[in-house]
């Protein structure tokens, strides 16, 4: 069709905004979970392997496990009767500032049992860029010791998951789970993260304690919000029979890791991975790049915050933040487990993440496994971590390396932008036209997806994509001075016939590029050298005879080859302005079709 883009120097994402680490499908996400519908078909009460590929089957889970669900659930798929509110009344849930002893927790902890997923999930939780805030279907947790109704304390869990989270390299994407409670009974809102307890608490009969039960191969992204014992993949470790003298490992999280905003406002834990990381287990091979935050003296880590267990092969690089320095450190901080250097392996931080260093024992603040953003992105350093770690290719994770099933995964993670949520329709395009080097940034950490895209704009993506060419000569446009940066571009552009001026004398470089400039510009660029090119049919759309006779073959070739498409009223709206986000989008396609 016409020639392929010679390559560019990459400009590539470098630094993570830890402000805005957040989330986007890379696979194909299922449809974002409406907040209504939970789906409970795929259970069955006598197996013990079950494929979760939807996101109200998993908020199916969490209703099995918990017994009770949200009230703003009007829509339950499959048969009810599984999900069974089990009720105790007047028994010690255990912790202290509770609001009663009555709790509530479902007929099914998965003790034995294995629960995978079979695709990303979108929990339809969204991100406002620009308050930083988080909004959408709050999120239940799988197990816990939190009120399913905000501050109605007749709905408190105290329930386990204690079976096998498998997530089999899939991502639980746009978590928001609010559950703090704001009574001031701090104890009604812990043990909260993507599970919210994995074991059993610690008045639970022993014979309910499971072996090893375990969270793998999974990574969220969102917000995750609560009083005590918060992380981003389990809020607590409960007991499992390690605690009864077994030969259990405990509590087992592998191969995971977080990108979502973890806060809390009480103690007992805020964790990237896990929150209070209790009771004897593991995390391996995780990592965590989200914010983790408290506003209280709490113990806050980036792995564990508030630890007893082994950290294995474990990195952080997210911002830790605690109301007092001394409580936020990169890895953890020891509750009484072993001393740090029996129960802290091989784990680093990124310098300078958090104010209090690296992990605190017996007293002590330990900061030797600080290292800088450059050697963290070595290739020496993914060998460190071992063989659950691979370089991030195709920087998903800023140039950090991340786990090896996230080694085919193209979208990354989280914004570079503070304008821009991951969440939004143009968020990949507008990180390919940046990092292949068609379009700049806006400045100040900004991308200005709703500013016009202009004349100058245009012709600098153009003449980049074709690999910027030596120009012969300059165009006598009187509005273009000879030093500016689009001043080359520019001569290319009309010695190339893609542009002209907009009179004899000048080329209005700042002015907007209408749908139909913008289709008509990649028209002739398609044309040039000869190439060749369709046209398509405008027939379709009600405003076809207000296309600019000019520009009719470049919008019909445009609409058929999928670069512009109609305005939700039935229009084509071709002198519509044309904004950075649109031509991100546009571009992006333009390339793949170049490719093909």
């Amino acid at each position: 069709m016409y020639k392929n883009r010679k390559k560019l120097c990459s400009v590539f994402l470098a630094i993570i905004v830890v402000s805005a680490l957040l989330p986007v499908s890379t696979k194909a996400a299922s449809a974002a979970w409406d907040g209504k519908t939970i789906d409970v078909s795929w259970y069955s009460r006598t197996g013990t392997t079950f494929d979760i590929s939807t996101p109200a089957q998993l908020a199916g889970l969490a209703a099995i496990v918990n017994g009770i669900y949200n009230t703003d659930i009007t829509n339950v798929i499959g048969d009810q009767s599984v999900i069974v509110d089990n009720r105790v009344d007047g028994a010690k849930s255990g912790g202290s500032n509770m609001s009663t002893d009555t709790y509530h927790y479902g007929a099914d902890s998965f003790k034995g049992k294995t629960v995978r997923l079979t695709a990303d999930l979108d929990m339809g939780g969204k991100y406002d860029a620009a308050a930083d805030t988080w909004s959408g279907p709050n999120y239940m947790p799988i197990g816990g010791q939190y009120l399913i109704t905000p501050n109605d304390s007749t709905t408190k869990l105290s329930s386990s998951f204690c079976g096998t989270f498998d997530g089999q390299g899939h991502t639980v994407y746009n978590i928001y789970c609010s559950r703090r409670c704001t009574t001031g009974k701090f104890g009604d809102g812990q043990s909260v993260g993507l599970i919210g307890r994995l074991g059993v608490h610690d008045n639970d009969p022993e014979e309910l304690r499971p072996e090893n039960p375990t969270v793998k191969h999974v990574a969220v992204t969102g917000y995750i919000y609560a009083n005590r014992s918060v992380g981003g993949i389990v809020g607590k470790l409960g007991k499992t029979t390690y605690n009864t003298g077994g030969s259990s490992v405990g509590g087992i999280i592998q191969n995971c890791a977080n990108f979502a905003t973890v806060s809390n406002t009480d103690a007992k834990g805020c964790g990237g991975i896990v929150g209070a990381g209790w009771n004897g287990g593991i995390v391996e091979n995780c990592y965590n790049a989200g914010r983790v935050m408290s506003t209280y003296t709490c113990p806050t880590g980036g792995i564990s915050g508030s630890n007893e267990i082994t950290l294995k092969n474990c990195y952080s690089i997210g911002e830790i933040s605690a109301k007092k320095d001394s409580y936020a450190m990169a890895i953890g901080t020891n509750n009484g487990g072993a001393a740090y250097k029996l129960a802290v392996l091989n784990c680093w931080y990124l310098e300078g993440s958090a104010p209090g260093g690296g992990y605190f024992s017996a007293g002590t603040v330990i900061s030797d496994g600080a290292l800088s953003s450059d050697k963290l992105k070595t290739a020496e350093f993914v060998k460190t971590l071992g063989s659950a770690f691979v370089a991030d290719a195709n920087g998903i994770n800023g140039g950090y390396p991340v786990l090896s099933w996230q080694k085919n995964i193209k979208t990354p993670y989280f914004s570079a932008y503070s304008d821009v949520s991951v969440t939004d329709w143009y968020f990949a395009a507008a990180n390919h036209v940046v990092s292949g080097g068609l379009l700049d940034t806006a400045g100040d950490g900004q991308f200005a997806p709703a500013q016009p895209m202009t004349r100058a704009m245009l012709v600098k993506a153009l003449y980049r994509l074709a690999g910027a060419p030596a120009v012969t000569g300059t165009p006598a446009f009187t509005d273009v001075p000879e030093g500016a940066d689009y001043a080359a571009a520019v001569a290319w552009a009309y010695e190339a016939g893609v542009a002209g001026g907009k009179t004899a004398t000048t080329f209005n470089p700042d002015g907007s590029v209408t749908r139909e400039q913008l289709a008509a510009m990649l028209y002739r660029y398609a044309q040039r050298d000869g190439g060749t090119v369709g046209k398509g049919d405008l027939s379709e759309f009600s405003d076809a005879k207000s296309v600019s006779s000019w520009a009719v073959d470049a919008v019909g070739w445009a609409v058929e080859n999928k670069l512009i498409s109609g305005m939700k009223d039935g229009t084509i709206s071709p002198r519509g302005t044309a904004t950075r986000a649109q031509a991100a989008q546009i571009l992006t396609r333009f390339e793949e079709i170049a490719a093909s």
